[in-house]
């Protein structure tokens, strides 16, 4: 439930935070949001050096229990170089950060999972539960098919679609973990990162707020996975939800915070508000005043036949 105690930061306390980056942050910032960021250069020589320095890295960190135990349950895998340059394009190749998010990352999927489907590359049979399914089939965040001029891929959230029930949290969890695994089969959107889409779907009421779905959506998901996000852009078209949103923003840390862009207009009018950030109307949904009639059940159904 969302009331007048629950900790947030205003919108105001947000742009003294925005005002208070040193110029080089607020250029990064800028090249983030914009698209205008150039992803690193990668050949083999260079993955093989990075590759290199990051088992260094992994090597130093001494608390690592989970992630000893994919080496043992699914070396080829969890060693691989496909997975391991994930979290290094995630980092910018910075490899003592890449090593912690590994080691943090199979702690928190064998939580997820548990050691029977942690052990593996996360496939839509790893969704495998009455809830975790109704998650799946709602939908409540997509990717949306190919990626903007600068490479980076589109998630729509729709909270209107999401589980909301107290007790289903984890499943929403293990959805999300699912969606940006199949988002992240895309080595673009790993290289150039991606923009989440935020929106209601319906008249927003305070009683369908879970404080703890939203912390834990961060915390134990996309805090934790390989995808760099360059900003995120909220729907908020009353009063409630920008409250809802302050909420939301007490949980990002400042990184996340500098990327959040904010636009009072109704749903449908969102496109001519994302034109300037480089997103094009072809990856956003019609009913956010784009172009595109992504259909995500046939792409579940497609999922299902490929056991992917």
């Amino acid at each position: 439930l969302l009331s007048c105690s629950t900790p947030r930061i205003g919108l105001d306390k947000l742009k003294e935070e925005i005002e208070s980056l040193t110029e080089q942050e607020r250029e990064q910032v800028h090249r983030d949001v914009y698209g205008t960021e150039q992803a690193i250069p990668e050949n083999p020589e260079f993955n093989r050096d990075a590759l290199e320095r990051l088992e260094a890295s992994l090597r130093n960190i001494t608390k690592k229990e989970a992630f000893e135990l994919a080496q043992l349950y699914c070396p080829e895998y969890v060693n691989g170089d496909e997975f391991r340059l994930m979290f290094l394009r995630a980092e910018r190749f910075h490899a003592p950060t890449a090593a912690q998010k590994i080691v943090t990352y199979w702690e928190k999927k064998v939580g997820l999972f548990g050691p029977d489907r942690a052990f593996r590359k996360i496939s839509i049979e790893d969704i495998d539960n009455d809830e975790d399914r109704q998650a799946l089939q709602l939908g409540g965040i997509q990717f949306m098919p190919g990626t903007d001029s600068a490479g980076r891929g589109i998630f729509v959230s729709r909270r209107v679609n999401w589980d909301l029930r107290r007790g289903h949290e984890y499943s929403m969890i293990r959805f999300l973990w699912y969606i940006i695994h199949a988002g992240l089969e895309n080595v673009n959107i790993q290289r150039n990162g991606a923009i989440f889409i935020l929106a209601n779907g319906l008249p927003f009421k305070t009683t369908s707020y879970n404080a703890k779905l939203n912390r834990n959506l961060w915390r134990d998901g996309l805090e934790i996975l390989p995808l760099r996000i360059q900003a995120f852009h909220q729907v908020a078209e009353n009063e409630l939800m920008k409250m809802m949103i302050e909420t939301n923003l007490f949980v990002l840390g400042s990184r996340f915070r500098a990327r959040f862009r904010v636009h009072a207009v109704e749903p449908s009018n969102l496109m001519q508000e994302l034109v300037p950030y480089g997103i094009p109307d072809r990856l956003v949904p019609v009913e956010f005043g784009g172009g595109s009639e992504y259909d995500y059940q046939e792409w579940l159904e497609e999922q299902y036949q490929s056991g992917e």
